[in-house]
């Protein structure tokens, strides 16, 4: 990826990537340079950033509403 040279400091290691206040992704920077006005970064990994939680367990479609011990305990 690329910056304006007066944007971007010359960075190597973790970065993490913002597009405003949205944050984009965990980066692996091995390298930089500036060439014709811009800090280009070298990129080795990149993980995108979850913009949610991360949930335990998978949630199904075809999951149980009620357990059926319960419904039989409501009629007795």
């Amino acid at each position: 990826f690329a910056v304006r040279s007066h944007d971007g400091p010359m960075l190597r290691g973790l970065v993490d990537l913002y597009d405003g206040k949205k944050h984009l992704a965990l980066c692996l920077v091995t390298g930089s340079r500036e060439i014709a006005g811009e800090t280009i970064y070298d990129v080795k990994r990149i993980r995108p950033f979850a913009q949610e939680a991360a949930q335990a367990l998978e949630r199904s479609a075809a999951r149980p509403v009620v357990l059926i011990t319960d419904a039989i305990s409501e009629f007795q």
